[in-house]
């Protein structure tokens, strides 16, 4: 009998029809996801793409292997940029190939790092792939508005850590939180700090800035004098400000710039601002 594999794969997207660059012809989740299931077909003969629902596919290799593919994210980076769709889903396509060479099972602790989602993003996955789906993949509450997800980040693929890929693994879901933050600190060596009219923007890699926002050890007064408590905003994944809570004038200009930018930002998180208290980040509002 056939081994069966079964795994959820986020964001992933195959379509690379020159067709669709045409300049601002969005075309809606419904084509999207019938063009993705088309291109997985002619481009892997012997693979089956079965349509769930709009954004949502299963493909069925020709050993019945079988993966469920979620394209809310490679659909909602098409939506901002839609002229670069043909080069974008090049890079989903390098990731798609992690599963049909077979090597989603290979990871180590090693390739697992904390990201900051907030409520909308876990919203959109129950309300498009359904609760049980949605249920499978490992997370956990920083407050009312944000959460933690576990990405599997390797050369080859992008993905989120599923609990039975964490059962696999053999610890405790602390256990991975440690794990993954311990990878962050590792990593946070590269931060470069800027600092301008009291707030303090981060760049990292493009990917993790926002991530920062989880190493309880680096928020402290010795490394940023800010002015009262730590105030916070992460409008997208590489992009996190800190100013103090003392700073009037730059907690306005933070407040103006989620206002007035924050729809154009690329892989967005949130609009609100938040204020650390007792170690913990918290809802802001003055």
């Amino acid at each position: 009998m056939a081994l069966i594999r079964s795994i959820i794969i986020f964001g992933l997207g195959i379509v690379t029809l020159t067709a669709l660059s045409m300049a601002d012809n969005i075309i809606d989740e419904s084509e999207f996801t019938k063009l993705f299931a088309q291109k997985v077909e002619s481009e892997y003969p012997g693979y089956k793409a079965k349509i769930i629902e709009n954004l949502h596919i299963v493909i069925v290799s020709d050993k019945q292997q079988t993966a469920d593919y979620f394209l809310l994210n490679a659909y909602a980076q098409y939506k901002m940029e839609p002229s670069r769709l043909d080069s974008m889903l090049i890079d989903y396509l390098q990731g798609a190939r992690a599963f049909f060479e077979g090597s989603y099972e290979n990871f180590e602790l090693k390739d697992i790092l904390p990201v900051v989602k907030d409520k909308n993003y876990v919203e959109d996955m129950r309300r498009v792939f359904g609760a049980d789906a949605a249920n499978t993949v490992v997370n956990e509450k920083i407050n009312k508005e944000l959460y933690i997800f576990y990405a599997l980040d390797r050369p080859s693929d992008y993905s989120m850590l599923t609990k039975p890929q964490l059962e696999k693994l053999g610890i405790s879901q602390k256990q991975l939180a440690d794990t993954a933050i311990y990878n962050l600190y590792i990593k946070s060596s590269q931060i470069e700090v800027r600092n301008g009219g009291g707030i303090y923007g981060f760049t990292l890699d493009g990917t993790y800035e926002a991530s920062l926002v989880l190493l309880d050890k680096i928020w402290s007064k010795d490394n940023f004098p800010v002015d009262g408590d730590f105030i916070m905003a992460v409008p997208a994944r590489d992009l996190l400000y800190i100013t103090g809570s003392n700073n009037k004038d730059a907690i306005k200009k933070l407040r103006d710039m989620l206002s007035e930018q924050f729809g154009i930002f690329d892989h967005q998180i949130s609009d609100k601002l938040f204020i650390r208290k007792k170690d913990r980040w918290e809802i802001f509002e003055d």
